[in-house]
């Protein structure tokens, strides 16, 4: 039988490699068109900054999330990513120019630079993303959940969200895969739902088989992956951290969130004036509205919104999610809503301490009542303040049900780290140029236990 093995050409050093080589080689070429006189000195000054430019690099691009499970992402996406890193990464030289005179290097040369970097760049990943994706060979897939309904569920996601990367032609539920024999197991990729039954002997079974394997987790199995061994005589255990954020890392965090919600409000300032004046005027009511929401350890704060709504939007439904094409939504609150704009006033959520610029988005306490009787381990996300953004919304969309969410943010709290956040402050960035993360829920599938905060 065939090993499907995941291609290391993703996770190897040499992706990094080949992106310094291409960076490096581009500015070498665009010094090269210069003046004699001019080229020498920019080669020298160049050669000097050489290793500063290239772990800037490497941190710029692992940032946009370059390093990891790239090449499973949409060719758009891709691109989009590597847009934002080239921008960080020319910021950063910019900023070495204006820091040490003696590293000045033209601008003209950065600017020639960073176009040829990118087209070269995006060349290259998307020919490194073809043979890795020949090298995975994740063509003839099997789905193994409880019952076909919810394995047929998940082989509709997966067909529409990485149709070339993983193609799952069966679905089977736990009893008819055990009635198989080996021989009739010919699928090449296994692939197990959170809900199958006896889900170690379907691994145990496709392992000895060669086959490869992937599971969906659920709630408490993402806990069992920051696991510790621990060893007592010759007893091996793994200990469970609580998923609470250290006070160093509670410190440290509400810095960062001070001086970069200041920051923000600061620049946004004359956005969300003009914002303000168009709800004004588009639609009867106030521009900012407030809303109940439920915090940190269960406790509930007054959330700030642009009001996206028209007034009394929810008078006679109560508490209910805005689906795509919701005419309760006003015409300037859909662009508003499309580029997240009516998020911004939460800096000053932030600046009073009841939210972090990073975290679980904040539920309405009605939500928060289903959900922790619907969801297990739901409680376990009220660890952490609520965030603007977070690791669910750079990595779903808007329409992404709860239960799904819930395990990002609980990945999130359970794998804590200042990095962490960084990278989803940025991927945010690159998330408000997607529309389609903001689309609400089609109407045929909104039921109670799948709203999110409106």
């Amino acid at each position: 039988m065939t090993n499907h093995r995941t291609s290391s050409l993703e996770y190897s050093p040499l992706v990094a490699a080949v992106d310094l080589i291409a960076i490096h080689f581009c500015s070498c070429v665009v010094i090269g068109l210069k003046a004699s006189p001019a080229r020498e000195m920019d080669l020298q000054l160049y050669a000097h900054l050489l290793p500063l430019l290239s772990v800037t690099a490497v941190v710029c691009f692992s940032v946009c999330g370059l390093y990891r499970t790239w090449s499973r992402r949409p060719a758009i996406n891709l691109v989009s990513s590597l847009l934002m890193a080239e921008c960080l990464y020319i910021t950063a030289w910019m900023s070495l120019n204006g820091w040490e005179p003696r590293w000045t290097i033209s601008r003209s040369v950065i600017a020639g630079s960073a176009v040829i970097q990118f087209l070269a760049l995006a060349t290259l990943r998307i020919l490194i993303r073809k043979q890795v994706r020949r090298k995975e060979n994740l063509e003839n897939g099997l789905i193994v959940a409880n019952d076909l309904e919810s394995g047929n569920a998940v082989r509709q996601k997966l067909s529409c969200a990485a149709p070339t990367w993983l193609s799952i032609s069966e679905c089977l539920t736990t009893d008819q895969f055990h009635k198989l024999s080996d021989e009739e197991i010919t699928w090449g990729t296994v692939l197990i739902t959170q809900d199958a039954k006896d889900m170690t002997s379907i691994i145990r079974r496709a392992s000895q088989l060669r086959k490869s394997v992937f599971i969906i987790p659920g709630i408490f199995e993402l806990w069992i992956v920051g696991a510790n061994p621990t060893e007592v005589d010759d007893v091996l255990m793994l200990r469970l951290s609580p998923p609470y954020l250290r006070p160093g890392q509670r410190s440290i965090k509400r810095l960062l969130d001070l001086a970069e919600s200041l920051c923000l409000l600061i620049v946004t300032a004359p956005l969300m004036a003009v914002t303000a004046i168009l709800i004004r005027l588009s639609s009867p009511g106030p521009a900012l509205f407030k809303q109940t929401r439920v915090g940190a350890d269960g406790k509930e704060y007054a959330l700030y919104k642009f009001r996206t709504m028209v007034m009394g939007a929810e008078q006679h439904t109560g508490p209910v999610i805005a689906t795509s094409e919701d005419p309760r939504i006003t015409g300037i609150g859909r662009y508003l809503r499309a580029a997240r704009i009516d998020e911004l006033p939460q800096l000053m959520n932030v600046l009073l301490g009841n939210m972090s610029l990073v975290g679980p988005r904040p539920e309405r306490p009605h939500f928060v009542r289903i959900f922790r009787d619907q969801l297990p381990g739901y409680e376990f996300r009220l660890a952490v303040k609520p965030g603007i953004t977070g690791l669910a919304q750079v990595n779903g969309r808007y329409s992404t049900t709860p239960e799904l969410k819930l395990r990002f943010d609980l990945m999130y709290i359970y794998n804590y780290s200042l990095v962490m956040d960084i990278q989803i402050l940025f991927k945010t960035i690159l998330t408000v140029l997607q529309p389609s993360h903001a689309e609400g829920f089609k109407e045929a599938v909104v039921s109670p236990c799948r709203c999110g905060d409106d």
